[in-house]
This record gives structure tokens, sequence and C-alpha cells, in this order.
């Protein structure tokens, strides 16, 4: 029996940018003459990926979070660089819409250790961090987020294979209550919503983009970047698994695909799979 999480799509939007009286054009009364507009400065905020200190979380978090959790530690621990005092920041890719809570928890622990340590470590995503992987983000130092990066907090799941007794069933709601309890605290503090927001949002499954909820978080823990570099999967959740593919073409597409449903182990998140890979 695995603890997992779910995935949901969400539309986004965007906010236009006017221009303040001192940037509209000008008229030059001497000549006649139109002086063109004073455009508005934009500087462009890039996160940057460590080529040598850089670990991507994109796809389902399955058992290979395990070995993620295992770079990152390695990471916080290797030789420091020649002249170096400290060790450099680490930079993670989070591109996922979550997964099993053991491994997920490995990688969050692993976060924690590295900056109990002293060292930075900087998350960025670029489309979806939902479930288990919003949480990773929580740990973080800091985070970072393209404006329309889907962002989802909610309710742990449990999914089984087999069928349960009651007794069974019993043990696994409370298995998730203890569960509930020990992750919604560290949640609240990163999203900096009150108590009740929280709740809400938590039981709504709200999907938001990172551009709607940092003014609702009031606290400057999400930055948002205009992109993010170093990564080939910065628009991806899923790394190409050709042999995947090769074997729903083989047994008639994704419904009838036992390895794909391992590989999105989410109840929601595979509908969705389901109805794109129809089209």
């Amino acid at each position: 029996m695995r603890m997992l999480t779910n995935l949901i799509l969400v539309m986004s939007t965007t906010i236009g940018r006017g221009y303040s009286k001192d940037e509209s054009p000008r008229i030059n009364t001497d000549s006649n003459s139109v002086t063109p507009a004073r455009l508005p400065k934009v500087e462009s905020s890039v996160f940057q990926m460590d080529a040598k200190r850089s670990v991507e979380i994109v796809g389902p978090i399955l058992m290979e979070g395990f070995e993620i959790a295992d770079s990152i530690y390695k990471l916080a621990n290797a030789p420091l660089a020649k002249g170096a005092t400290q060790q450099a920041p680490i930079t993670i890719l989070v591109n996922s819409p979550g997964g099993m809570l053991m491994s997920g928890y490995a990688i969050v622990d692993a976060i924690n250790q590295a900056k109990r340590q002293g060292v930075t470590v900087k998350c960025a995503t670029g489309v979806l961090a939902a479930s288990m992987a919003f949480n990773i983000l929580a740990s973080c130092s800091e985070v970072y987020a393209l404006k329309h990066a889907s962002l989802l907090f909610h309710p742990p799941r449990i999914m089984t294979d087999k069928p349960l007794t009651r007794g069974e069933l019993a043990k696994a709601a409370e298995d998730l209550e203890r569960t509930e309890k020990a992750t919604v605290g560290e949640l609240v503090d990163f999203t900096g919503l009150s108590v009740e927001q929280f709740e809400y949002h938590f039981r709504a499954e709200t999907m938001w983009t990172a551009e709607q909820l940092l003014p609702e978080m009031g606290n400057g823990r999400i930055q948002l970047v205009d992109s993010i570099i170093g990564s080939q999967y910065v628009y991806m959740f899923e790394k190409p698994n050709p042999l995947a593919a090769l074997l729903r073409k083989l047994m008639g597409g994704f419904r009838k695909s036992k390895s794909y449903e391992v590989i999105y182990i989410s109840d929601f998140g595979s509908k969705l799979f389901t109805a794109g890979d129809e089209q």
C-alpha cells in the first residue's frame, strides 16, 4: 500500500502593464515633432541551474526519489572547491505532479539536512509543482517560479491494487490523518496563509499559478522569474520514456497499458493523461 498524490491542470491568467503619465508620448512644442516615448525599463530575471551542483525532479516522484535524496546529500557533503570556505548552493528543478510520500520526504529530509549544514538550496519550477512536489518546494531555502507554473497543495491519498477490509480501511484512515497532521504545519508556514485560508484551499484542492498564489502568500517565499536556464526539462513534467510509449502503442492505448499506469500513479491525473492520449 502506498501513499500517493494526484494531478490537476488549470488555466492561467496574465496581467498587463500600463504606462504612467511620464512614459506616454510627449509633443515637442518647439518643433511640432513627436518625441519618442520613454519606454519603461524592463529587467529580465533568470534562474540559473548550476551545471555541477544541480538536481532535476521531473515526473512522478516514485522510487527514484531515494536516489535524488542521495544526490542532494552527496552534493551537500562534497569536498569544497579550491579556495572556497563554504559549499556553493544546490539548485533543484521541480517539475512534478507529486508521488510517493516516503520517497518525497526522503528528498525533503536531504534538503533540510543540507540547510542545517549551511548549504543554500535553491529550487525552481517551470510548469508544475503539485502535491508532494509542492511539499518539496516548501522545504527549499529559496523558491523561484515562472509566473504560469501550476502549484497545488492538498491532502494525502492512499492507493492500493487490492481489495481492502473494513479494518484495513480504518487503519488507512488513521495513517492519512497522522500524515496530514505531520505535514500541514510546514505548508501553512510556507504559504503564509491564515489557518482558515489554508484549510479551505487544502480541502478544495485549489490549483494556482505562481502569479496568482504570490500575492495571497504575502511573505515573499516564492519569487517570480522570467526564465529558467541550464536544464532541458524546464517546460516538461515528464521525462520521455520510449519504452512506455511503445507499450502503449502495442497494447492499444493508455487505458490498457499497465506499465503506463505504473508511471503515472494518480487517479485524477491518469484520466487527464488518457484524454490527451486519445486526441
